[in-house]
């Protein structure tokens, strides 16, 4: 069994704040660093802009577990490119035109930033017959699709006691469980929307 982190290739080093900031977000940080809120991901009651931690120029890599795909060679190499697919092959010990062979993709997930070109992604050596599974928290999967706003709507579209108990508990340990989620929270006014909702259906909680 083996584990696989977020990986980010930087081209300059970077200074004492930014790596605090960094550690601040968690290993479960899914993102290239262009949108981090200046207080560490901690919220200090007041809603804060979010600042680009890292120039788009300077990430030249950036791999994460979730953003794998299973391809082949031949896939490769029309989705991206001759050069790329036949070094892949090689390092694979398969045939530059291999279409069955199934083959873990690492994406790069800086490449559409702005800046130089940069490479493919990475792919997974010695893998075959080896299943991959990203385990995550709820709460930092929550912030890959919406975060607490998705919370939210399931609030606010509560229509009994059972449903609306449950939203709420829901919304309860996501932010009492993620810094990211209070900080969310209190930009997106969060806790007055969720007031609102309360107050539209107060008749289903009486």
């Amino acid at each position: 069994m083996w584990r696989f982190a977020a990986a980010h290739l930087i081209e300059e080093p970077l200074p004492s704040h930014s790596i605090s900031t960094m550690y601040s977000l968690g290993l479960h940080y899914m993102g290239s660093f262009q949108a981090v809120s200046p207080q560490d991901g901690k919220s200090d009651g007041g809603s804060s802009a979010q600042i680009a931690l890292i120039p788009e120029e300077h990430l030249s890599f950036g791999l994460f577990p979730f953003k794998a795909s299973s391809l082949t060679v031949a896939k490769i190499r029309r989705a991206y490119n001759k050069v790329d697919a036949r070094t892949i092959a090689r390092q694979l010990g398969l045939s530059s035109h291999e279409s069955a062979t199934p083959v873990t993709f690492l994406h790069n997930a800086v490449g559409h930033l702005a800046g130089p070109a940069r490479t493919i992604g990475a792919a997974l050596i010695g893998n075959l017959g080896v299943r991959c599974w990203v385990g995550r928290a709820v709460a930092s999967s929550l912030q890959c699709v919406g975060g607490p706003a998705v919370l939210l709507g399931l609030v606010a579209a509560a229509r009994d006691v059972e449903s609306l108990y449950a939203a709420f508990k829901a919304l309860a340990c996501t932010v009492r469980g993620s810094p990211l989620a209070r900080s969310e929270m209190e930009r997106v006014s969060g806790y007055r929307v969720s007031k609102l909702a309360l107050f539209s259906i107060v008749l289903l909680v009486n």
